[in-house]
């Protein structure tokens, strides 16, 4: 388990739960968004990774290399690899 802060011991793995499905259940939509499965609605960002990096570094820092917003790509820069 990658541990992203420390203090608080919340795994990267925790944090993405925390942030999609967990909040999409407090407010009772988790039938339509929380998770990527087919039928839901879909809005994600992708950031650039550099190996070597913290993901919270990553996070802050990092370029934005597409954006979905309900499930249609708004944005995809030409660097993807």
């Amino acid at each position: 388990m990658r541990i992203v802060f420390e203090k608080e011991n919340i795994s990267l793995d925790e944090l993405l739960k925390m942030a999609t499905l967990n909040g999409a259940r407090v407010l009772k939509m988790e039938h339509e968004v929380g998770s990527l499965v087919p039928g839901k609605k879909a809005d994600m960002a992708g950031l650039s990774y550099k190996p070597g990096v913290s993901p919270m570094e990553s996070l802050l820092n990092g370029e934005v290399s597409f954006l979905v917003i309900d499930g249609k790509i708004i944005l995809e820069t030409k660097n993807l690899s």
